[in-house]
């Protein structure tokens, strides 16, 4: 192939219809060939209120290219060969994504698929006029839940600060804390999550139309970040002393939610209020340089490759994914008993204990150890031949349930506890409470042979290396946890020792499991 047919030369120009019919074409194959990715996208947008504002974000990004429709046909659109390599990256995100669950990797690819064919029809110089409407797609992508946990220790964390300099004793105890007018809890709703992405985006969009100086919208974009944050702070304060102060007649019920959208809509609204005063909007734009428009519709056999091309390119990624994760069925598992080190001996599990929440697995087992007055419980997760849905690291496998009345998580860290082969492994150490009581928990992802950690992010990268190399991807949750029912160094200094003496057959039984054929039942 002729290297100049290639190059974005200007020479092959579209006619502005000719591009943009072209181009929303283009953008229907991409949403058509990955159907199901755009309708998971969907899907949460209208379900999840955190990410209802993502209905609006195609079309203000289409407003906004409609708003530069002159300049853009001014400059030209002249097809461009430098996307598909874009293109082509967004597709093996894609694939990456989906070969292991990660869905918020398969809608950023998504979107980068639709923004690359865009720029491959319009070409350098319209793309480059088109950059921020383009851009605008990604806030369609549902992102940023992984945030909530961190908000809402920081909301609990405010609020009683705020509480107690109000002068009302507060006892706290992880996402909940008691006054002396009553109980309450800072759950996921009260994290500020969806304030903080509402405005990051209605943010960003005001900082585009109304300055010109990129220092400005910086500026602002960081103020749409800090003073949600601030005013959730606030909201959540001010709901307690409210319910405080009115006996518990006032921001209980649905007016909660109420009050506290009021709130952020007065405290948005003074922020772009602040904002406008020193708005840019009136300053020309840069000019451009204007091309004289094509004859005809401007496709040529150049124009033609690129396309083809293109399609090739949107094409090849779900062959390449049912390649990658066409695995043998997987066949019954079985964990078998975990034989304790001397010195700890089994005994009866009490089914309504606590347990850590999984979803999926292949296989599972619980089972109580004791040593003299100590005990402690172990429960295995195996996961094998992953899909979506049976995998190892997903949102529904946690200790706690967010929703759960009884149990909460206080306090969380990493630690690395030494073993009997002279090695550590890597443990998310949690102190779990409520009403349920009080336990010191411990939590792994064991990855096969010897691999444990406690990152999910590593466990996650784990899955895509035995996906790429088409390798077993077995592994498993491993939980172990003791009652807290003196000091918390005690309960440390158990769950040490018994991952000490025991962790070895811990891996042996999971390492049995991991032997398939002996293991069918």
């Amino acid at each position: 192939m002729n290297e100049a047919m290639l190059r974005d030369t200007g020479s092959s120009r579209l006619q502005p219809l000719w591009a943009a019919g072209i181009a929303a074409l283009m953008v229907l194959v991409v949403l058509t060939v990955f159907r199901q990715t755009t309708l998971d996208m969907y899907g949460i947008w209208m379900r999840s209120g955190t990410f209802t504002h993502c209905l609006l974000v195609l079309p203000i990004s289409i407003w906004l290219l409609w708003e530069r429709r002159a300049s853009l046909q001014r400059v030209g659109f002249a097809p461009a060969a430098l996307p598909l390599l874009f293109l082509a990256a967004a597709g093996v995100l894609w694939v990456m994504g989906e070969a292991v669950s990660a869905a918020v990797v398969s809608h950023f690819a998504l979107a980068f698929m639709l923004i690359a064919v865009v720029w491959l029809v319009w070409g350098n110089r319209a793309a480059k006029l088109a950059m921020f409407p383009l851009a605008f797609v990604l806030f369609a992508v549902p992102f940023g839940e992984f945030l909530t946990p961190t908000l809402m220790q920081y909301t609990a964390k405010f609020t009683v600060i705020l509480v107690r300099a109000s002068g009302v004793p507060v006892y706290q105890e992880g996402m909940s804390f008691v006054i002396p007018s009553g109980r309450w809890s800072v759950v996921e709703a009260c994290s500020g999550i969806r304030y903080l992405i509402a405005s990051l985006m209605v943010g960003v969009l005001f900082a585009y139309l109304n300055y010109r100086s990129a220092k400005r919208r910086a500026y602002f974009v960081l103020a749409a970040l800090i003073v949600p944050l601030i005013a959730n702070w606030l909201r959540a304060y001010m709901i307690v002393m409210l319910g405080h102060l009115s006996g518990n007649q006032l921001a209980v019920g649905a007016d909660h939610l109420v009050y506290g959208w009021v709130f952020f809509g007065l405290v948005i609204g003074v922020l772009f209020w602040v904002g406008s005063r020193w708005r840019e909007d009136d300053a020309p734009l840069p000019a451009v340089s204007e091309m004289p428009a094509p004859q005809g519709s401007g496709i040529n056999l150049r124009t033609a490759v690129l396309l083809a091309l293109a399609l090739l390119t949107i094409a090849l990624p779900r062959p390449v994914l049912s390649w990658l994760t066409n695995l043998p069925a997987a066949p019954d598992y079985r964990v078998p008993a975990i034989q304790p080190a001397a010195g700890w001996s089994t005994a009866v599990m009490n089914e309504a204990g606590w347990r850590a929440l999984f979803e999926g697995q292949r296989a599972s087992s619980v089972q109580v150890f004791k040593r003299g007055t100590e005990t402690v419980v172990v429960q295995i997760a195996y996961f094998a031949n992953q899909s979506p849905g049976h995998e190892l690291i997903q949102f529904a496998n946690r200790l706690v349930d967010s929703q759960d009345s009884l149990w909460g998580v206080i306090t969380e860290s990493n630690v690395a506890l030494p073993t009997a082969q002279a090695s550590s492994t890597q443990f998310q150490q949690a102190e779990i409470g409520g009403e349920g009581g009080r336990l010191l928990a411990l939590r792994t992802n064991w990855l096969g042979e010897s691999s444990a950690t406690s990152s999910d992010r590593s466990a996650k990268l784990d899955l895509l290396k035995s996906r790429l190399l088409r390798q077993s991807d077995d592994s498993a949750g491993v939980v172990i946890w003791t009652p807290l029912n003196s000091s918390r160094a005690g309960a440390e200094q158990t769950l040490a020792s018994f991952v000490h003496d025991n962790w070895a057959a811990i891996q042996g039984a999971l390492q049995h499991t991991a032997q398939r054929e002996t293991n069918r039942k």
